[in-house]
């Protein structure tokens, strides 16, 4: 295992000593970076091709551990470089200005029946919910809507179907890429975007692949309209 986590490709340790040397000769730290997960890359394709011509030419499947081991790798490091190149591409943008915005909301009194004519003409798998303030009571889901029986959509109230904020995800608008919070995660795929405590817009993977997409056209990507745009709260 040490001989194995010596291997020069990130993200192993080898890895890692490969990006310091580099970023030392280059004075390039992403350069380098990126450098170590390719050769990640090609030392996993390396070593799983090997215990693939192993295992046909000796008949014995313990060359399988091998193309095991090489396809982790090989995927360890295609997943870390992707990472180095969103951080680097994406990391100092604020959340707010990827956002797809204004936010399309409902609110906790609104009744199923009434927010359903919304979610028809704003097709998302999921929806803000705010209260009376404005503020963000959580996030209603497409699957939930659908779940409550037509006769009660008339009497149903988002406030039943929320899921509370402390299992949404959300940032503040003028939070970073690099961190954590403002990337879309989770079964979800979503972030919602506060000004304070009001919804002002949505961030999902799709929004983080356009920006990615306009990014490598050599234009700084830029969703927010006006000032990161507007709620919209529903009724």
């Amino acid at each position: 295992m040490a001989l194995f986590n010596m291997l020069p490709g990130a993200p192993l340790d080898g890895g890692r000593a490969v990006a310091a040397i580099l970023w030392r000769a280059r004075g390039d730290r992403a350069a380098a970076r990126q450098s170590a997960a390719r050769a990640g890359m090609a030392v996993g394709t390396v070593l799983a091709a090997s215990g693939l011509a192993l295992s046909v030419a000796t008949g014995n499947l313990g060359g399988l551990w091998l193309v095991l081991l090489g396809w982790y790798l090989a995927g360890a490091a295609r997943a870390e470089a992707a990472g180095l190149r969103f951080t680097t591409v994406l990391g100092d943008v604020p959340a707010g200005r990827l956002m797809s915005a204004p936010a399309v909301c409902g609110y906790t009194g609104q009744a199923v029946a009434a927010f359903a004519v919304i979610a028809a003409a704003h097709p998302h798998r999921c929806y803000p919910v705010v209260d009376v303030d404005g503020d963000l009571a959580g996030l209603v889901t497409v699957a939930a809507l659908v779940a409550v029986p037509p006769q009660r959509r008339a009497e149903t109230r988002l406030a039943e179907l929320v899921l509370p904020v402390s299992r949404v995800a959300v940032t503040q608008r003028d939070t970073l890429l690099r961190d954590p919070t403002a990337v879309p995660a989770g079964p979800l795929g979503i972030t919602i975007v506060l000004d304070g405590r009001r919804p002002c817009g949505v961030l999902t993977a799709g929004d983080i692949d356009r920006a990615l997409a306009v990014a490598a056209l050599g234009r700084t990507p830029d969703r927010s309209p006006g000032a990161f745009g507007d709620l919209r709260s529903l009724s």
